[in-house]
Protein backbone atom coordinates (compact mmCIF):
# COMPACT_ATOMS: atom_id res chain seq x y z
CA UNK A 1 0.00 0.00 0.00
CA UNK A 2 2.88 2.38 0.83
CA UNK A 3 4.43 1.36 -2.46
CA UNK A 4 1.32 2.59 -4.17
CA UNK A 5 0.74 5.74 -2.66
CA UNK A 6 4.87 6.69 -3.41
CA UNK A 7 4.76 5.07 -6.82
CA UNK A 8 1.14 7.55 -7.13
CA UNK A 9 2.97 10.57 -5.69
CA UNK A 10 6.38 9.93 -7.65
CA UNK A 11 3.70 10.48 -11.12
CA UNK A 12 1.82 13.05 -9.73
CA UNK A 13 4.87 14.91 -8.84
CA UNK A 14 6.20 13.91 -13.36
CA UNK A 15 3.09 15.01 -13.94
CA UNK A 16 3.13 18.74 -12.85
CA UNK A 17 6.74 19.57 -13.43
CA UNK A 18 5.94 18.59 -17.37
CA UNK A 19 2.98 20.41 -16.95
CA UNK A 20 5.13 23.52 -15.71
CA UNK A 21 7.26 22.87 -18.26
CA UNK A 22 4.91 22.81 -20.97
CA UNK A 23 3.05 26.10 -19.57
CA UNK A 24 6.77 27.49 -19.34
CA UNK A 25 7.15 26.73 -22.89
CA UNK A 26 4.35 27.87 -24.19
CA UNK A 27 4.72 31.52 -22.46
CA UNK A 28 8.05 31.32 -23.79
CA UNK A 29 6.75 30.73 -27.17
CA UNK A 30 3.51 33.17 -26.98
CA UNK A 31 5.48 35.87 -25.46
CA UNK A 32 8.34 36.16 -26.98
CA UNK A 33 6.81 35.58 -30.71
CA UNK A 34 8.71 38.66 -32.24
CA UNK A 35 5.80 41.21 -33.22
CA UNK A 36 8.01 43.83 -34.16
CA UNK A 37 11.72 44.94 -34.75
CA UNK A 38 13.15 48.54 -34.59
CA UNK A 39 15.61 49.27 -36.42
CA UNK A 40 17.77 52.77 -35.33
CA UNK A 41 21.53 53.95 -36.90
CA UNK A 42 20.47 53.27 -40.57
CA UNK A 43 20.59 56.14 -43.09
CA UNK A 44 20.21 54.33 -46.60
CA UNK A 45 19.72 50.96 -45.48
CA UNK A 46 16.06 50.43 -45.34
CA UNK A 47 14.30 49.10 -42.11
CA UNK A 48 12.62 46.62 -43.74
CA UNK A 49 15.36 44.97 -45.36
CA UNK A 50 17.69 44.26 -42.21
CA UNK A 51 14.29 43.08 -40.44
CA UNK A 52 13.63 40.83 -43.54
CA UNK A 53 17.80 39.55 -42.76
CA UNK A 54 16.94 39.13 -39.25
CA UNK A 55 14.19 36.69 -40.06
CA UNK A 56 15.39 35.05 -42.69
CA UNK A 57 16.44 31.81 -42.90
CA UNK A 58 15.13 31.27 -39.22
CA UNK A 59 13.05 28.52 -38.12
CA UNK A 60 11.36 30.37 -35.73
CA UNK A 61 10.51 34.48 -34.88
CA UNK A 62 11.09 33.69 -31.47
CA UNK A 63 13.28 36.96 -30.21
CA UNK A 64 15.27 35.24 -27.45
CA UNK A 65 16.62 32.47 -30.23
CA UNK A 66 17.37 36.09 -32.73
CA UNK A 67 18.64 37.87 -29.84
CA UNK A 68 21.91 34.52 -29.24
CA UNK A 69 21.81 33.95 -33.46
CA UNK A 70 22.62 37.54 -33.83
CA UNK A 71 25.16 37.14 -30.75
CA UNK A 72 26.80 34.28 -32.80
CA UNK A 73 27.19 36.65 -35.86
CA UNK A 74 24.86 33.85 -37.90
CA UNK A 75 22.36 36.41 -39.56
CA UNK A 76 23.68 37.82 -42.80
CA UNK A 77 22.94 41.04 -42.83
CA UNK A 78 23.49 43.31 -46.25
CA UNK A 79 26.88 43.92 -46.95
CA UNK A 80 26.29 47.95 -46.38
CA UNK A 81 25.68 47.02 -42.42
CA UNK A 82 29.01 46.77 -40.56
CA UNK A 83 27.76 45.62 -37.34
CA UNK A 84 24.64 45.77 -35.05
CA UNK A 85 23.57 45.54 -31.40
CA UNK A 86 20.01 43.74 -30.63
CA UNK A 87 18.32 43.79 -27.49
CA UNK A 88 14.51 43.41 -26.27
CA UNK A 89 12.85 46.03 -26.08
CA UNK A 90 9.64 43.88 -24.91
CA UNK A 91 9.55 40.42 -24.86
CA UNK A 92 7.77 40.28 -27.92
CA UNK A 93 9.80 43.30 -29.59
CA UNK A 94 13.38 43.54 -30.83
CA UNK A 95 15.54 46.40 -31.28
CA UNK A 96 18.67 46.85 -33.73
CA UNK A 97 21.16 49.45 -33.40
CA UNK A 98 22.96 49.81 -36.61
CA UNK A 99 26.27 50.94 -37.82
CA UNK A 100 26.67 51.35 -41.98
CA UNK A 101 29.72 51.25 -44.38
CA UNK A 102 30.95 54.70 -45.05
CA UNK A 103 29.34 56.57 -48.38
CA UNK A 104 32.32 58.77 -49.63
CA UNK A 105 30.27 59.89 -53.04
CA UNK A 106 28.12 59.21 -55.21
CA UNK A 107 27.44 58.87 -59.29
CA UNK A 108 24.29 59.47 -61.38
CA UNK A 109 23.77 55.94 -63.50
CA UNK A 110 19.98 56.07 -65.25
CA UNK A 111 18.45 58.94 -63.58
CA UNK A 112 19.58 57.30 -60.21
CA UNK A 113 22.20 57.96 -57.21
CA UNK A 114 24.60 55.15 -56.95
CA UNK A 115 26.65 55.22 -53.36
CA UNK A 116 29.66 53.32 -53.20
CA UNK A 117 32.10 53.20 -50.50
CA UNK A 118 36.00 53.16 -50.50
CA UNK A 119 36.28 50.12 -52.47
CA UNK A 120 33.89 51.21 -54.99
CA UNK A 121 31.39 48.54 -53.79
CA UNK A 122 27.92 50.34 -54.25
CA UNK A 123 25.90 50.54 -51.03
CA UNK A 124 22.97 52.03 -52.08
CA UNK A 125 20.72 52.53 -55.11
CA UNK A 126 18.27 56.06 -54.66
CA UNK A 127 16.05 58.12 -56.50
CA UNK A 128 16.92 59.86 -53.08
CA UNK A 129 19.84 62.89 -53.06
CA UNK A 130 21.38 62.87 -49.95
CA UNK A 131 23.33 66.23 -48.43
CA UNK A 132 26.90 66.49 -48.30
CA UNK A 133 28.12 63.70 -50.19
CA UNK A 134 30.34 64.47 -53.53
CA UNK A 135 29.29 63.78 -56.59
CA UNK A 136 31.77 62.12 -58.80
CA UNK A 137 31.12 62.26 -63.03
CA UNK A 138 32.46 59.69 -65.19
CA UNK A 139 32.54 56.76 -63.40
CA UNK A 140 30.41 54.16 -65.06
CA UNK A 141 27.57 53.50 -67.07
CA UNK A 142 26.20 50.86 -64.95
CA UNK A 143 25.96 49.48 -61.12
CA UNK A 144 24.92 46.71 -59.35
CA UNK A 145 23.90 46.89 -55.44
CA UNK A 146 26.74 45.36 -53.51
CA UNK A 147 29.15 44.83 -56.10
CA UNK A 148 31.77 47.08 -57.15
CA UNK A 149 31.32 49.87 -59.71
CA UNK A 150 32.89 48.54 -63.55
CA UNK A 151 35.82 50.78 -64.13
CA UNK A 152 38.83 50.34 -66.43
CA UNK A 153 41.25 51.60 -63.59
CA UNK A 154 40.47 49.78 -60.40
CA UNK A 155 43.07 52.43 -58.72
CA UNK A 156 40.43 55.11 -59.07
CA UNK A 157 38.74 54.55 -55.97
CA UNK A 158 41.76 54.59 -53.43
CA UNK A 159 42.74 58.17 -56.07
CA UNK A 160 38.65 59.36 -54.96
CA UNK A 161 39.07 58.29 -51.01
CA UNK A 162 42.76 60.24 -50.56
CA UNK A 163 41.71 62.94 -52.48
CA UNK A 164 38.19 63.98 -50.74
CA UNK A 165 40.06 63.25 -46.78
CA UNK A 166 42.86 65.62 -48.07
CA UNK A 167 40.48 68.18 -49.49
CA UNK A 168 38.26 68.22 -46.43
CA UNK A 169 41.45 68.55 -44.23
CA UNK A 170 42.55 71.47 -46.21
CA UNK A 171 38.42 72.46 -45.89
CA UNK A 172 38.39 73.28 -49.81
CA UNK A 173 35.14 72.05 -50.94
CA UNK A 174 34.93 71.79 -55.14
CA UNK A 175 31.98 72.63 -56.99
CA UNK A 176 32.08 69.53 -59.20
CA UNK A 177 34.87 66.73 -59.25
CA UNK A 178 35.11 64.73 -62.62
CA UNK A 179 37.28 61.29 -63.10
CA UNK A 180 38.43 60.66 -66.75
CA UNK A 181 40.16 56.67 -65.90
CA UNK A 182 42.39 56.98 -62.58
CA UNK A 183 43.00 60.72 -63.52
CA UNK A 184 40.61 63.65 -61.24
CA UNK A 185 39.98 66.88 -62.04
CA UNK A 186 38.36 69.49 -59.33
CA UNK A 187 36.54 72.63 -60.57
CA UNK A 188 36.03 75.36 -58.05
CA UNK A 189 34.57 78.86 -59.32
CA UNK A 190 36.15 79.14 -62.62
CA UNK A 191 39.25 77.34 -61.90
CA UNK A 192 39.88 73.83 -63.13
CA UNK A 193 42.36 71.62 -61.50
CA UNK A 194 44.03 68.95 -63.44
CA UNK A 195 45.38 66.34 -60.46
CA UNK A 196 46.17 63.49 -62.18
CA UNK A 197 46.33 59.89 -60.93
CA UNK A 198 48.90 60.11 -57.94
CA UNK A 199 50.25 61.82 -54.80
CA UNK A 200 46.95 63.28 -54.11
CA UNK A 201 48.25 64.27 -50.62
CA UNK A 202 51.42 66.55 -52.23
CA UNK A 203 49.01 67.94 -54.63
CA UNK A 204 46.36 69.52 -52.57
CA UNK A 205 48.72 70.53 -49.76
CA UNK A 206 49.67 73.10 -52.53
CA UNK A 207 46.12 74.31 -53.52
CA UNK A 208 45.33 76.72 -50.81
CA UNK A 209 47.59 79.18 -50.85
CA UNK A 210 47.93 79.12 -55.45
CA UNK A 211 44.01 79.34 -55.06
CA UNK A 212 44.21 82.91 -53.35
CA UNK A 213 46.36 83.84 -55.38
CA UNK A 214 44.33 82.95 -58.66
CA UNK A 215 41.16 84.62 -56.91
CA UNK A 216 39.22 86.36 -59.48
CA UNK A 217 40.67 84.36 -62.39
CA UNK A 218 39.81 81.73 -64.73
CA UNK A 219 41.83 79.28 -66.34
CA UNK A 220 43.41 75.90 -65.72
CA UNK A 221 45.88 74.91 -62.96
CA UNK A 222 47.83 71.68 -63.89
CA UNK A 223 49.11 69.54 -61.03
CA UNK A 224 49.42 65.97 -63.03
CA UNK A 225 52.98 65.73 -62.81
CA UNK A 226 53.90 67.95 -59.80
CA UNK A 227 55.78 65.79 -57.07
CA UNK A 228 56.49 62.89 -59.62
CA UNK A 229 58.85 64.58 -62.76
CA UNK A 230 58.73 68.37 -61.58
CA UNK A 231 58.34 70.68 -58.56
CA UNK A 232 56.69 72.88 -61.28
CA UNK A 233 52.78 73.74 -61.25
CA UNK A 234 51.49 75.77 -63.93
CA UNK A 235 48.86 77.73 -64.64
CA UNK A 236 46.83 78.97 -68.35
CA UNK A 237 44.06 81.56 -68.78
CA UNK A 238 41.06 79.89 -69.85
CA UNK A 239 40.01 83.02 -72.23
CA UNK A 240 43.60 82.78 -73.54
CA UNK A 241 44.20 79.95 -75.22
CA UNK A 242 47.74 80.97 -76.82
CA UNK A 243 49.06 82.86 -74.05
CA UNK A 244 51.95 81.21 -72.50
CA UNK A 245 51.32 78.78 -69.19
CA UNK A 246 52.05 81.10 -66.25
CA UNK A 247 54.62 79.55 -63.24
CA UNK A 248 52.57 79.76 -59.91
CA UNK A 249 55.07 79.07 -57.10
CA UNK A 250 54.19 76.09 -55.13
CA UNK A 251 53.69 76.49 -51.13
Amino acid sequence: MKKRKKVGHTIYAFTVLILGILIIAMVILLLFHVQTIEVSGNKYVSSSEIGESIQKNSKTKNSLYLLSKNLLGKIEYPTAVVSTKMRLKAPWSIKVAVKEKKIIGYTVIDDAYVYFDENGIVLSKSAVLMEKIPCIEGLSTNAELYKKLPVEEKRIFSNIDTMLKELDKWKIKPDRIVSDRADLTIYIGKITITLGSGNMKEKISQLSPILKKLEGKEGTLDLRHYGETTEMISFKEGELPKKEKETVDKK
